[in-house]
């Protein structure tokens, strides 16, 4: 007998050291845009059942 599962995960975590001045952004901005370089440096949970 087979079974096949299909899931949603969402992850989320607070770094302070990743704020960023949101008058340098425009102001508004919730988020920004990092450069494909930034995000080999970012470190990332493992994430595993």
């Amino acid at each position: 007998m087979d079974y096949s599962v299909n899931i949603y995960l969402r992850q989320e975590w607070y770094d302070p050291r990743l704020k960023f001045n949101r008058s340098e952004v425009g102001g508004h901005k919730d988020c920004v845009k990092l450069e494909d370089r930034i995000w080999e440096k970012l470190w990332v949970p493992d994430v595993f059942f």
